[in-house]
């Protein structure tokens, strides 16, 4: 099974994040360790790794999703940072740390964890392990992760609800189109998403950040008429 599979790899990600006499952020020590057998099983598997990744995730994502605040009025939620069930500081904690991966790059992410897992050992990190964690990643990246951490770890603001509004093509010089993707998020929670534009003969993928309760426009240029 699943679980079966992600067993060792997460036993193994407790034994390098842990470190005696320096307790960490349940979040980390235990959201690093399911994040990691996800990505044992991406790695492993024979064929479209990421997606049997991201359902061995999504087999508790309906339980996060009932969890969740439906927004910060309702009810205040378990910030990651302070969180003591284990849907949210294992299951949100390793969406969370897939999204990390997808905005800050599997390099920095890496980097960054290494690098938290040291100071530890060397006595050396702050108590606000979610704080120092933030500012490793921003070093390790090179971009502002302020507003993801303020969503996503040190607030609870639950899911964000994102929809395509409208899409503009319109016609540029030598066979490009211009392509305006209008987004709206109608969730308290910021989330930053891929944008892909296809045509017959190519396509092309943005990143584009939506705020919480906000509206995001992004244009692509891309070779083709675009495929609607």
């Amino acid at each position: 099974t699943g679980a079966q599979t992600c067993a060792l790899p997460i036993s193994l990600a407790h034994a390098f994040i842990h470190s005696p006499g320096q307790p960490l952020p349940a979040w980390l020590d235990e959201g690093v360790a399911y994040f990691m057998g996800t990505l044992w099983v991406e790695k492993s598997a024979a064929s479209d790794g990421r997606t049997q990744a991201l359902e061995e995730l999504e087999a508790s994502g309906a339980a996060l999703a009932l969890a969740e605040p439906s927004s910060p009025g309702v009810s205040a939620g378990q910030p990651l940072a302070q969180a003591i069930s284990p849907i949210y500081y294992r299951t949100k904690a390793a969406y969370v740390l897939w999204m990390l991966r997808d905005v800050a790059g599997d390099a920095a992410l890496s980097a960054s964890l290494r690098a938290y897992n040291q100071a530890n050992d060397a006595g050396i990190s702050s108590a606000a392990g979610s704080a120092s964690f933030e500012k490793l990643l921003e070093q390790a990246s090179h971009h502002d992760l302020s507003w993801f951490f303020a969503d996503w770890v040190d607030a609870d603001k639950g899911l964000p609800d994102l929809a395509i509004d409208s899409v503009f093509p319109s016609p540029a010089e030598s066979g490009n189109w211009l392509v305006a993707v209008n987004i709206s998020n109608s969730g308290y929670a910021s989330a930053e998403v891929p944008v892909t534009v296809r045509s017959d003969s190519s396509s092309v993928t943005e990143r584009v950040l939506v705020p919480g309760r906000g509206k995001a426009v992004q244009r692509l240029l891309i070779l083709g008429l675009p495929r609607m």
